[in-house]
């Protein structure tokens, strides 16, 4: 038992979603004000077994004004005890934490604030909160500008009078349409002018206070209507230089570094490129940023895209020297140069340093640069057209999905052989595959859900390869012919294929005829006949798992988010497929190699004849990840197991029973009349029953 005092932050909070101890969610809620909850994760970590859980009661002070000392930990410390007003921490009531272990795992907090905690009312609360995918909250960046500068506590302690309150809520505003919601923590080590910096560089703005009335302003670099700005024309201009630009200090190819607040975690996009300048450079120059602000993949490919609009173009840069114009004007807002002698007939520029001069010298020299936000709205003297059309980055729902509970040979992919030893029977994991949608997905995430709790990003899945039959497959068909032929090129001769709930060995594919070979009945499944129109999935290698390992009975949801070069798909628009566990991995492969009076699958057999069915072992722990197909001899079999024959005259009148057999044949069975019949075949061991069985029905003649 273990008591533990956790100081989180200045307080008070919005909310505490979520507590996660050793990377995992130990407790998920929403906890907004001070308060006791309970921690209910004894398995967290394996349970008893292997390295415990953590369960117990935690006080929650979120540091309100008018908040009391903790009983608990006035019960075990000396002395007066400090109410903690103003900082927000927990308090863990000696409750269990781990097993087997004798240091605890750590132990985090999500924190939410965008609305509590101000120095005084909260500025325009309406856009404070940002809500992003995931059930992720965000903070306004306008707001965490604004509280930056006013805040007597941790920020520069300026009156609300100094901000130019209009500036602020038109940022506010754009940026809650944008859903440009951020994820930050401010330390005090760090200066507060860093900290602006940082969240000014996430926006693409400027904060700055204006000479013209001593207001603080918040300008975003966003695309501006080009015939609202003023115009700087030649009578305004005594001198400008150009500052040289070319392709050799550009990038061509740019990713993001971000956090998901979720898990904690720093994460990378993929690349975002800009193929024409790949193209006139002859080479990849790549860059990596990190915005450990942004808190979603989608956030963070909207910047990294923004980013590389601004770096892969030699935009125009100059230095000018102009009359007292430009004198109210702020760093980060825009101009419209009209100097049709120097080839710029009219083009949006943004204003970078300025120099207002002196009593003497009343010139203003400023260092300007491409609006890259306006260039649409650009008039060049010597334009050249394009004939570009930039690609759809909408994200579109996989129209096939598969979720599946992973067979023995699955698992052992998963797991190493010693995690694979130790594994209880009643332990299972998760297969998710989904066919590539329309557009231009890149990949997809695996979203799951246990429990009716939050849907929680997991794993990165790869589009399955897959293909429709055409035409019914019988029971002993080894070949069958197939359409709608997606990937399959990258399939691998040896690998698996799954028909409804067949597993079946790819042998050879011939997709110029659409023929497909295969070995029927592998793993722990039985050859059955399939439907024109059934899919084949070719998942081997195109499957996701969230490495989760659940239990018989547990339902589990799951949700794939398309994910493109830009966007993923919301959650929201998502379905949800499930599975619900049933221990599969550790029941016995049922019999391969069936024979009904010698026949695989006979269509009559005689009255006067003694029924003969024989069968040959099976064995999943020596046949591993190999697939031996249902007319393999026998290999095993695994201990403990037998088999069980049931015959049914007619189908559904079961007349005879033999179970307990070790063996590879039943008892001879004479037939008592004509007519239909069904035989049932399963294996058993250490109370398991086989997933699949086999079923053949005839007709006594």
């Amino acid at each position: 038992m273990l008591g533990i005092h956790f100081g989180l932050c200045q307080g008070p909070v919005d909310s505490i979603p979520e507590i996660r101890a050793g990377g995992r969610t130990a407790w998920s809620g929403d906890q907004t004000i001070s308060g006791r909850i309970t921690i209910d994760a004894l398995n967290l970590w394996g349970g008893e077994k292997a390295e415990g859980g953590i369960a117990g009661a935690m006080d929650i002070m979120m540091g309100e004004p008018t908040q009391v000392p903790n009983d608990y930990l006035a019960s075990v410390q000396s002395g007066p005890q400090p109410a903690y007003r103003g900082v927000t921490t927990a308090v863990f009531r000696q409750g269990r934490i781990g097993a087997f272990n004798y240091y605890p795992k750590p132990i985090g907090f999500r924190v939410q604030r965008a609305l509590k905690g101000w120095d005084g009312a909260t500025w325009y609360p309406e856009t404070a909160v940002i809500q992003l995918p995931g059930g992720i909250k965000a903070m306004n960046p306008a707001h965490m500008l604004y509280q930056s500068v006013t805040d007597q506590r941790w920020g520069q302690g300026e009156p609300r009078s100094l901000i130019n309150d209009a500036s602020f809520r038109a940022a506010a505003d754009i940026l809650f349409a944008e859903g440009f919601g951020l994820n930050m923590r401010y330390s005090p080590d760090q200066p507060i002018e860093q900290f602006q910096q940082s969240v000014i560089d996430h926006i693409a703005g400027a904060m700055t206070q204006s000479r013209a009335d001593g207001l603080y302003y918040l300008d975003l670099m966003r695309q501006v209507d080009i015939l609202t700005l003023p115009i700087i024309g030649e009578d305004d201009v005594r001198e400008l230089v150009y500052e040289p630009s070319t392709l050799v200090n550009t990038i061509n190819s740019l990713r993001v570094r971000w956090r998901d607040p979720l898990t904690n975690s720093d994460k990378i996009t993929t690349p975002v490129q800009a193929l024409g300048n790949i193209t006139s450079q002859g080479a990849m120059v790549s860059d990596t940023r990190d915005y450990f602000g942004i808190g979603t993949e989608d956030l963070a490919l909207r910047v990294a895209f923004r980013d590389m609009q601004a770096s892969s173009l030699p935009l125009s840069r100059l230095r000018l020297t102009t009359n007292r114009k430009l004198w109210s004007r702020r760093p980060g807002q825009a101009i419209r140069l009209q100097l049709p002698t120097e080839g710029i007939v009219d083009v949006a520029y943004r204003i970078g340093e300025i120099d207002f001069g002196d009593h003497e010298d009343g010139r203003i020299r400023v260092s300007l640069i491409q609006d890259v936000f306006s260039l649409s709205a650009s008039v060049y003297a010597r334009p050249q057209a394009t004939l570009f059309a930039p690609p759809d980055p909408t994200p579109f729902v996989s129209p096939n999905r598969r979720v599946d509970e992973a067979n023995y040979r699955a698992v052992t992919q998963i797991l190493s052989a010693s995690d694979l030893s130790v594994l209880p029977p009643d332990a299972g994991f998760l297969l998710a595959a989904a066919t590539r949608p329309a557009g231009l997905p890149i990949n997809y995430i695996l979203a799951t859900s246990s429990a009716a709790g939050p849907f929680v990003e997991t794993a990165i899945g790869d589009w399955s390869p897959t293909a429709v039959i055409v035409g019914p497959i019988g029971v002993s068909d080894l070949s069958f012919s197939v359409s709608s032929m997606l990937a399959v090129s990258r399939v691998t001769l040896g690998s698996s294929a799954i028909v409804d709930d067949e597993v079946m060995r790819v042998d050879a594919i011939d997709t110029v005829s659409g023929i497909i070979t295969v070995g029927r009945g592998c793993a722990d499944s039985v050859p059955v006949a399939h439907l024109t129109g059934a899919r084949v999935w070719f998942s081997d290698d195109f499957s996701a798992s969230d490495g989760i390992e659940y239990s018989s009975g547990e339902s589990v949801s799951v949700k794939v988010l398309t994910r493109t070069s830009q966007q993923l798909l919301s959650e929201i628009l998502a379905p949800v497929d499930s599975v619900v566990f049933a221990g599969r991995q550790a029941r016995p492969y049922p019999p391969g190699k069936v024979r009904i009076n010698g026949s695989a699958s006979p269509a009559s057999v005689p009255f006067a004849s003694v029924l003969s069915i024989t069968w040959a072992h099976r064995d999943r722990v020596l046949q591993d990840d190999q697939l031996i197909d249902h007319e393999q001899p026998s290999i095993g079999p695994e201990p403990g197991t037998t088999y069980t024959v049931v015959i049914e005259q007619p189908p559904g009148t079961v007349v005879s029973t033999q179970s307990g057999i070790s063996g590879t044949s039943s008892a001879p069975f004479a037939w008592l009349a004509t007519g239909p019949a069904r035989v049932v075949i399963s294996s058993s061991r250490g109370g398991l029953t086989s997933l699949q069985s086999h079923v053949r029905e005839f007709i006594v003649l």
